[in-house]
């Protein structure tokens, strides 16, 4: 992102956050001069603030009135720093319990321990003096972290919408009280705002989970929650995805393998996943001191192959494709279709290589990812990232500012679309992350392309270099779909359902005229997978005999999004 960039994203956020405390005070014009507050943070195309107070939409048209006629006033905006006890006072004559706490909490643990990410959006936390900032726009002074504008009137010509009402546990605790929670759109220019809807609209239309459904690709059930069961035109997509996968990786010099999907705790101790990942997995405990998890990751189990024996150099890379299922432990508030699931497979790989090859074996990596998305029609919709040391990272800067400098070429030098995560880099190595954007601008993370000079430290791991020493190899972690169910989902909704003809669940669907010639339409399907078959293709036929009206069949094809539909008769 480049620097013009991300001055003016900044610039709406403190705008967005402007906008918040106006609506803020609206309300209290409006309803209540001394209405409790919640928390109030800036958000992706908005804001939402929290109230004790219950409103309906019905209010949203006053309170809209009233924020343009504040804005019109061009209200001073006035920052002062006070002490947190004297913050304290403040709000607690004011009523303000909820403010009371999080100042409380913040003078006993400090703003970093705050129990949510949206308290620590408010809040400045505690400054070198002690103190902390206020924000007064006019009769409305709040605890805020800021920047905002300098005055109300400089957000004159900002496009603004009160979008919905939600209700919010306190802290997100549900044994706190249930708050009402008010979410606002906001953008620089009625442009901005059209386009937005109308993508919105769009996006209900192409929901994979309304699409998924009616198109019988996939469906949930409540006694596995997070867990799709994949119907069979769903499963052939996936089959298809796969078949790509498999060839491709064949040609590529990839071995796939399979492993363990329960596993003792031991394992995930040695390669520190334990710590990371222990409450988002699946344990059982099993009792004489046996612990157990289902697999979380693949890697893993892929630094037990390789150090299953001795290797040579000669061996490397030694590239181990795994499409193995995953099972993770989300909350079940966070579920959302096939976007965030709790059992999913992904096109996981561990090419164990020596350190001299790490920039030929990523631009070999990048070239997949090049036909992986282009077979798609996808590649222009590409976006890579270079994700660099973060402070907390594990190993030698030698190895990661020639592992940083080698990656960055790579991308120099291809064709992609690139950028900068600064810092963003996992512990144990640098990365390329993998972003997508779709046919309506929405920007999804799909693989990754991950350094890893620690795993194989932690599993022991070496090879016989050619002077018959031993060196320990590096790790390229790697995935190019990311989660299929995620990837799925992503196509479904980038697509609306209507598929590449390769990999549509049903490619053709032939409808007879009548009852008299069903038997040649099922002639006609068998020879289409000979043909097929013959060129060493699966393909996916239907015939649709049902006793309906020939209009009715065609509707329901076109319904299904079937590429081709054959009339016979």
């Amino acid at each position: 992102m480049s620097n013009e960039k991300n001055k003016s994203q900044n610039n709406l956020e403190i705008r967005r956050h402007s906008l918040e405390h106006v609506m803020v005070l609206a309300v209290r014009r409006l309803f209540d001069d001394k209405v409790l507050l919640g928390v109030g943070p800036v958000i992706e195309n908005g804001f939402y603030q929290d109230f004790d107070r219950q409103f309906s939409e019905s209010d949203f048209v006053r309170i809209e009135e009233e924020m343009k006629k504040i804005i019109k006033e061009d209200i001073k905006v006035e920052l002062e720093y006070i002490s947190i006890d004297e913050a304290i006072e403040f709000f607690e004559e004011k009523g303000q319990k909820y403010k009371v706490e999080l100042l409380k909490d913040i003078k006993s643990k400090g703003s970093t321990k705050m129990n949510q990410e949206s308290e620590s959006e408010v809040v400045s936390g505690l400054l070198n003096e002690g103190k902390v900032s206020m924000y007064s726009f006019g009769a409305h002074k709040d605890l805020c972290r800021g920047p905002h504008v300098d005055s109300t009137g400089e957000l004159v010509g900002m496009s603004f919408k009160l979008d919905r009402i939600a209700g919010a546990y306190w802290r997100g605790d549900e044994k706190n009280k249930m708050l009402t929670r008010i979410y606002a759109l906001a953008f620089e220019a009625e442009d901005d705002m059209e386009l937005f809807l109308e993508r919105r609209e769009q996006a209900k239309l192409r929901d994979h989970k309304k699409l998924g459904k009616e198109m019988e690709l996939f469906m949930f059930h409540e006694t596995s929650p997070g867990a799709p069961y994949w119907l069979p035109r769903g499963m052939a997509m996936l089959n298809e995805l796969m078949r790509y996968w498999r060839d491709e990786h064949a040609k590529r010099g990839y071995d796939e393998v399979s492993s363990p999907l329960i596993n003792k705790s031991d394992l995930y101790k040695t390669s520190g996943h334990w710590d990371h990942y222990k409450d988002s997995m699946f344990i059982a405990d099993m009792g004489e001191n046996e612990v157990y998890g289902l697999k979380p990751m693949n890697c893993p189990n892929a630094m037990i192959i390789f150090g299953s024996r001795l290797r040579s150099y000669k061996e490397l890379p030694l590239r181990l494709s795994d499409v193995d299922r995953l099972h993770r432990y989300e909350q079940s508030g966070e579920l959302n279709g096939l976007f965030r699931v709790r059992a999913f497979a992904q096109d996981d790989s561990h090419n164990f290589i020596s350190e001299e090859m790490i920039k030929d074996e990523v631009r070999e990596v990048l070239s997949i990812v090049d036909d992986f998305y282009g077979v798609f029609g996808l590649k222009d919709n590409v976006k890579l990232y270079l994700a660099t040391r973060p402070d907390d990272f594990m190993g030698d800067v030698k190895s990661w500012d020639k592992a940083e400098k080698e990656l960055s070429e790579l991308l120099e030098e291809s064709d992609f679309k690139h950028g900068l995560k600064d810092k963003d880099g996992a512990f144990y190595g640098p990365k390329i992350d993998i972003y997508l954007s779709d046919s309506l601008g929405r920007e999804w993370q799909c693989g990754t392309i991950q350094l890893d000079f620690q795993q194989p430290k932690n599993f022991k791991l070496e090879y016989v270099d050619k002077d018959g020493s031993r060196r320990q190899p590096v790790v390229i972690h790697r995935v190019v779909y990311g989660s299929l169910e995620r990837f799925m989902g992503i196509l479904i909704e980038h697509f609306a359902g209507s598929f590449p003809a390769w990999v549509a669940p049903v490619q053709v669907r032939i409808l007879p005229i009548n009852d008299d010639v069903v038997n040649y339409a099922k002639d006609v399907q068998t020879q289409i997978l000979n043909s097929a078959f013959a060129q060493g293709i699966t393909a996916r036929v239907e015939v649709d005999d049902r006793s309906e009206t020939l209009q009715s069949k065609i509707r329901d094809a076109a319904e299904l999004k079937v590429p081709y539909t054959l009339i016979v008769g």
